[in-house]
């Protein structure tokens, strides 16, 4: 039950608290995944995207008050949920829904736990931040369920998402179980969000443009005996790791000039990938200035880490930008 979310007491047919759920090809889950939201919350978008099967019977058969979205084809999971986002900018700037809600993303899967959503709402609508997301990793049983080949994947990328995002706290970034306030809709840009998988990824970019710190409380998942993710991890993880290093280089460049720190942080990436290039040039014909242009890169690309983790430091919050734009 959603109650006493540190001092604020959800009500029967609460608006404040809006629950996005994107769904294809679920149709032996997303009944389940319906019925466990708790009663009190009764604004639901599902978006069934593009599903061949019987989602969307499965979805009208539940008891549940929801607005349901369909693709005619199947875009992705970014897609479905940027339908559902636009809608809701829509509805708050026509004052249908307050911009104090919380929006909460779920899977359609069951692999969230309904009794934590109490834990991510309460975070941000107890001032805690304007970004909340589940991690299965800040505990030690939050993965003892999760297949061993899964684990290290996310492990990987949890690394490779911290240079590229530049969000260094964050342990799960594939978790896509978190919340936001919607005050948020008005600094993330809705078109640069990944039409994929990538999508969880996306938004900590698009955050972390504004400089806008993502937080995260531990929730462990579920996982069904012999459940098989619809991610293909071989693919995946190289994909992903693609696009991760296409943001970092983006995010250098576009945010250089926002301060003395990220000033250093792009010229030490410069150095890092140029000293990188020289150290393939001398492979066959110096080992001495290959281990020397290697030695210099690395350190480069430390002194770049260790830039960009110290201005992350001074990251804000979405309140403080509004707070600080208000008195100039």
């Amino acid at each position: 039950m959603l109650t006493a979310l540190q001092g604020i007491e959800l009500k029967t047919n609460d608006s404040r608290v809006i629950i996005i759920i994107p769904a294809y090809n679920e149709e032996n889950k997303i009944y389940q995944t319906l019925e466990s939201i708790p009663p009190e919350i009764r604004n639901i978008l599902v978006i069934d995207d593009g599903s061949v099967d019987n989602t969307r019977t499965e979805i009208k058969r539940s008891s549940k008050n929801l607005k349901l979205f369909t693709h005619k084809k199947n875009q992705g999971k970014g897609a479905a949920i940027v339908t559902a986002l636009k809608y809701l900018k829509i509805e708050i700037g026509e004052a249908r829904i307050s911009k104090d809600s919380t929006i909460t993303f779920v899977d359609a899967d069951g692999q969230m736990d309904m009794n934590f959503l109490n834990d991510l709402v309460g975070f941000i609508a107890g001032k805690n931040g304007d970004f909340v997301k589940a991690s299965r990793f800040l505990q030690p049983e939050g993965t003892e369920q999760m297949p061993k080949f899964r684990k290290i994947g996310n492990v990987i990328l949890r690394y490779l998402n911290r240079i590229s995002t530049g969000q260094w706290q964050i342990s799960d970034p594939q978790n896509g179980y978190f919340a936001f306030s919607a005050h948020l809709l008005d600094h993330v840009n809705l078109d640069r969000i990944s039409k994929g998988y990538y999508v969880e990824n996306s938004f900590l970019i698009n955050l972390s443009l504004q400089r806008i710190k993502a937080n995260e409380i531990p929730i462990p998942g579920i996982y069904g005996n012999g459940e098989i993710s619809s991610i293909k991890y071989r693919n995946f993880i190289p994909k992903t790791s693609y696009y991760l290093l296409k943001d970092w280089i983006q995010r250098s460049y576009q945010t250089k000039n926002e301060s003395l720190l990220r000033f250093f942080n792009f010229i030490f990436l410069i150095g890092t990938f140029g000293l990188g290039f020289l150290t393939i040039a001398f492979f066959l014909s110096s080992n001495i200035m290959m281990l020397s242009m290697g030695g210099s890169a690395i350190i480069f690309f430390l002194m770049s880490l260790t830039s960009d983790y110290l201005d992350y430091r001074s990251w804000r919050n979405v309140k403080d930008l509004v707070n600080r734009k208000s008195k100039n």
